[in-house]
């Protein structure tokens, strides 16, 4: 049995199911478990393992599901040349704190983006103005 690659630094495969290289497939790789994005839409190229019929659906998934395994064509989704570190835990308390920030106010008129807000966050941790203390 072969093994994955390695990941990026500071990152791992997101593979709940413990997939095999040979299950994932020739020309296919892993979402990584940064890739599992809450508000991604669906996409065509990611595909979803089923564990019972013990195969991949690949009419497009959004890669949304942390219980769930993933895999994408590397010929159109390569590693990203720059993978953000996974953040500390309290880098992400300060994030989960901007979200709460941001969830609460009026969805209507609120236009930052969610990367915003956790550039924002990731600021706001990074000056002392949020603490690793609730």
């Amino acid at each position: 049995m072969t093994t994955f690659p390695p990941p990026p630094a500071g990152h791992a495969w997101h593979n709940p199911d413990n997939l095999t290289p040979e299950q994932v497939g020739d020309g296919y790789r892993l979402l990584l478990e940064s890739e599992i994005l809450p508000l991604r839409s669906v996409n065509k190229n990611i595909h979803l393992w089923d564990r019972i019929l013990k195969r991949w659906h690949k009419e497009g998934w959004g890669g949304t599901h942390e219980g769930m395994t993933y895999r994408v064509p590397l010929a159109t989704w390569p590693l990203p040349a720059h993978v953000e570190p996974m953040p500390d835990a309290a880098e992400a308390l300060a994030i989960v704190r901007a979200l709460a920030e941001w969830s609460s106010e009026s969805e209507a008129d609120n236009k930052e983006s969610l990367r915003q807000v956790i550039n924002r966050a990731r600021t706001m941790f990074a000056t002392s103005e949020i603490t690793d203390t609730p």
